[in-house]
């Protein structure tokens, strides 16, 4: 499936922020090795918008019927307002991040096993392999989407 860019105004079937170039050229500033082509890049794209999308953001959407979440409208980041057709450079790090841990193999949205070594009945007990069943963390996500999602505890009013 290919790309379609929003770029804040309201693109018809929009599924990405960033571009498979402009997530190639991110990673190679920042001296991040991959082996992924450019199709590649695109899968870990829209699967990483997957996680991207469920998130709470501030503001409201701009428009009812836009594919995605963003653009929005009353946003401020860092006591500015942000025009209400513009996606504002969190929403692309953000972006950047999701899509990096996606071509890591550290997917926020695939299900993750754990590997039994052992199980015993009488008495219950169970040996899981070491590291698995949980994802790293990645706490770069955490901190690019800090200005652009609403907080965990915060309560907010309609």
């Amino acid at each position: 499936m290919a790309l379609i860019i929003e770029d804040g105004s309201n693109v018809p079937n929009a599924n990405s922020y960033i571009t498979a170039q402009e997530w190639l050229d991110w990673a190679s500033a920042r001296g991040i090795q991959h082996s992924n082509s450019q199709s590649d890049v695109e899968e870990h794209i829209l699967r990483g918008m997957n996680y991207f999308e469920a998130q709470s953001f501030i503001g409201l959407k701009a428009n009812s019927d836009q594919s995605l979440q963003w653009p929005r409208s009353w946003i401020v980041i860092d006591t500015y307002s942000i025009n209400s057709n513009v996606i504002p450079q969190e929403v692309k790090d953000s972006c950047y991040e999701v899509t990096l841990t996606e071509a890591q193999n550290n997917s926020y949205v695939a299900a993750q096993d754990r590997v039994t070594l052992s199980e015993t009945v009488g008495d219950i007990s169970v040996t899981y392999e070491a590291g698995q069943g949980s994802r790293p963390t990645t706490p770069a996500v955490t901190w690019a989407m800090r200005k652009i999602v609403n907080a965990t505890n915060s309560v907010s009013r309609a």
